[in-house]
């Protein structure tokens, strides 16, 4: 590897900089930013628009290119050299750095990602007078693109990539069962609220439903004294409060997200009321959302007609909310009203740790990361964690990583 100017710290202070957007630079930054993309067309693109994926590598240099001493003790930062020497050795344990390094190009737009954060972007249709400085960024680019052509030209590249990428960049998968041999506490604490009984009641449900496409029964008549009745009994189910003292809609309106699209204000004993309300809804309202929470981590109880009536579905697939979800449905199911629960099946899976949790690479957060695994069902999602990290390394399976070649 050629010495690039930047050692690691340099580069990180960068990308946290300009991940916030900037995408104004200055002439030799654009000059550069060309001679960048010219080396990058000597390799084979691995995607669409001209993809360009590489793993680039830096220094850890000196402590002082983590920082100045005197100015980090003068703003609190740390109390002593050896904090300061301490910090340092913490965010950068290996002399050898590792930078995801991904380059598109479209219609002359262009845009860079580096671990995973995007940090150039030219548009070509917006114009500016000015621009930032970031040379010595797209320089290190630049040698480190040169480094990668150099070992792909000695075809060395993809077998070191290969051999000595660190875990904590890769994507892989790992059993639950494995994950919680390692981490004994997570199963404790995940299966901590739901017996044993309950376990046993929803994997039965989950094996009669994976045998169907919907419930077998129908509701015959829902009104929306009916449908907060269903709630409540979800609700009693997880212990919430005001179950012994509210009404079921007192109880509804206490849980659920509020933005009920008129629900509240139809009779609550007319099904004419409800099937009126529930074919004529406006807005864009959550009725549905019965415990409310963030975007993946509420529950939901829909109601879904067809051609035979009218059924349930219960949702909340989410980690953290799943037990409740799995306890609300059970509510219902035990007084066989007709309900569905999303996602039963790898619920199920993760109840007995058969199913696999996602393992995706520093800097990536992990939520909503199904694209890293378009062949599998994967619920849950982490980075690597510092701690064991090589027993959890040394259990999972891990993606091959993409080889890249140069044009003939």
């Amino acid at each position: 590897m050629i010495k690039t100017e930047l050692a690691a710290p340099q580069i990180d202070h960068y990308i946290r900089w300009l991940r916030d957007g900037t995408s104004a630079f200055d002439k030799a930054s654009l000059a550069l930013i060309d001679t960048l993309y010219h080396e990058l067309k000597k390799i084979v693109s691995c995607g669409d628009d001209n993809r360009r994926e590489l793993w680039l590598c830096a220094e850890r240099g000196t402590i002082e290119d983590f920082g100045d001493y005197e100015e980090m003790l003068t703003g609190g930062e740390i109390e002593n050299r050896e904090e300061w020497e301490d910090w340092w050795r913490s965010e950068y344990p290996e002399e050898k750095v590792w930078y995801h390094f991904v380059a598109v190009e479209y219609n002359d737009f262009r845009a860079i990602i580096v671990q995973h954060q995007p940090v150039i972007q030219i548009d070509p249709h917006e114009k500016s007078s000015w621009g930032h400085d970031v040379t010595p960024f797209i320089k290190w680019m630049i040698q480190s693109v040169k480094n990668c052509i150099f070992g792909l030209q000695a075809h060395t590249y993809n077998e070191t990539v290969s051999l000595e990428l660190p875990p904590q960049h890769r994507t892989g998968t790992i059993l639950r069962s494995d994950y919680w041999d390692i981490f004994p506490e997570y199963r404790q604490e995940y299966l901590s609220d739901i017996s044993s009984e309950d376990i046993q009641d929803f994997l039965k449900y989950m094996l009669i439903q994976e045998q169907a496409e919907k419930p077998k029964s129908r509701i015959p008549r829902l009104t929306a004294g009916i449908f907060y009745e269903y709630c409540s009994l979800g609700y009693q189910a997880n212990c919430y409060d005001g179950c012994n003292t509210l009404s079921p809609k007192e109880q509804y309106y206490k849980n659920a997200d509020g933005r009920d699209e008129g629900l509240r204000h139809i009779h609550e004993d007319s099904p004419e009321a409800f099937h009126s309300w529930l074919h004529n809804r406006e807005g864009s309202g959550h009725p549905w959302e019965v415990c409310r929470g963030g975007n993946a981590t509420h529950i939901s109880l829909y109601v879904r007609e067809d051609e035979k009536g009218i059924y349930l579905v219960a949702a909340g697939k989410s980690y953290g909310r799943s037990i409740e979800a799995i306890k609300f449905y059970l509510a219902l199911a035990r007084k066989n009203i007709p309900v569905w629960m999303n996602d039963g099946g790898a619920m199920a899976a993760r109840l007995t740790a058969s199913d696999k949790i996602g393992i995706v690479p520093k800097g990536v957060m992990p939520f909503y990361c199904e694209s890293y695994f378009p062949n599998e069902y994967i619920l849950d999602f982490i980075n690597l964690p510092e701690e064991k990290r090589e027993q959890v390394a040394a259990s999972a399976v891990w993606q091959p990583i993409q080889k890249q070649k140069l044009h003939c």
